[in-house]
């Protein structure tokens, strides 16, 4: 099948830079206006607007929050060896760094996205170092995997909680991704759940869409939000869970740790497991 990009598709209309002001719910549609006053109606809103969803919002949709007392520090990183497309994720007393394989662009070197969780005091004193101390820094906790850091790119810290909206759908509008579920970066999965959550949304739509029916409808809407359920919980709670394990410096439970990781790594049974359950399957 070919694949396009979005902005190629003479389907699709681009409203940027713009952002929601309004949204007015009818009975048969979604009335938007926008920051640039464009008025926009819908048969259905998508709320994939982040953890701050203003869509969400508008909709009076009440979260669960619970804050984990940690940051993430998250930049762009040019590194010395290739990363061959391998995400790396090592684990340290001030909590996990994670490397995330980057598109390679002219003239870069090997592209990595970093997550480097920290406690929020850390997180602000590491931010404040020069470009090289911070080089320095990372390549002293994080290890040789990649060679030395060549290039750090801007430096942004954002608190990490783990956030649920109450509720998926609303009349005539949907969440997915991060204003639908918000998670540790801890096991990467959260960037995964979300396109799950886009793979089976588009399911529930065309099969509307093929049976002639209404893609805003409620019944529909419902059956999306029935087929999430297994797969957010079963995600959240993985990576809840593993957040307590590694957050925990008790010898016993570090020993204990370290001697699963490698039974994980090393027998494939196990290992295969792990993945399609964090895979979602």
């Amino acid at each position: 099948m070919k694949r396009l990009k979005a902005s190629a598709l003479s389907n699709v209309t681009w409203f940027t830079p713009d952002a929601i002001d309004q949204i007015k719910w009818q009975s048969d549609s979604v009335q938007l206006t926008l920051k640039s006053n464009t008025q926009l109606s819908a048969s259905l809103l998508i709320g994939c607007d982040g953890v701050n969803s203003i869509c969400r919002q508008a909709a009076s949709i009440a979260c669960d929050k619970s804050d984990y007392g940690q940051s993430a520090l998250i930049t762009n990183v040019s590194t010395k060896l290739a990363h061959q497309g391998v995400a790396y994720e090592r684990f340290t007393e001030s909590g996990p760094i994670a490397m995330l394989p980057m598109v390679k662009v002219a003239n870069e070197g090997s592209r990595s996205s970093l997550v480097w969780t920290l406690t929020p005091e850390q997180a602000e004193e590491i931010n404040a170092l020069t470009d090289d101390e911070f080089k320095v820094k990372l390549e002293q906790d994080f290890g040789s995997w990649l060679g030395g850091i060549v290039k750090v790119g801007k430096r942004h810290i954002y608190p990490l909680s783990l956030v649920q909206a109450q509720e998926q759908i609303f009349h005539r509008m949907v969440l997915i991704g991060n204003a639908s579920h918000t998670i540790h970066p801890i096991a990467g999965q959260g960037f995964n759940l979300g396109l799950r959550d886009v793979q089976s949304l588009a399911k529930t739509l065309e099969q509307t869409l093929a049976d002639k029916g209404d893609i805003g409808a409620f019944n529909r809407l419902t059956e999306y939000a029935i087929s999430r359920k297994t797969d957010h919980k079963h995600i959240i709670n993985l990576t809840d869970s593993l957040v307590t394990l590694f957050s925990n410096e008790h010898f016993p439970l570090v020993a204990g740790r370290n001697i699963g990781l490698k039974v994980l790594n090393y027998i494939p049974a196990i290992k295969n497991t792990f993945v399609n359950k964090a895979m979602g399957y």
